[in-house]
């Protein structure tokens, strides 16, 4: 599996799915202050799980027509 974590959600949480032996892409390290449309597009194109905050997550519904799969 791969776990893709959003800023918000921190390095932490990053950091221990790794430690777990899962495949990590985290923007707060590896992408900080990309858009949240880039986000969901990255985790949709490269069939990331998706792990987010709440905030987020009340835009999906918002933007999700937006994303080219």
């Amino acid at each position: 599996m791969q776990f893709l974590v959003d800023e918000c959600t921190g390095s932490k949480v990053a950091k221990w799915l790794q430690g777990q032996g899962y495949e990590v892409f985290s923007i707060y390290d590896q992408a900080r202050g990309i858009s949240d449309d880039a986000v969901l597009q990255k985790a949709f194109s490269e069939n990331w799980i998706l792990l987010m905050i709440k905030t987020l997550a009340r835009r999906v519904i918002g933007i999700s027509d937006r994303i080219e799969a």
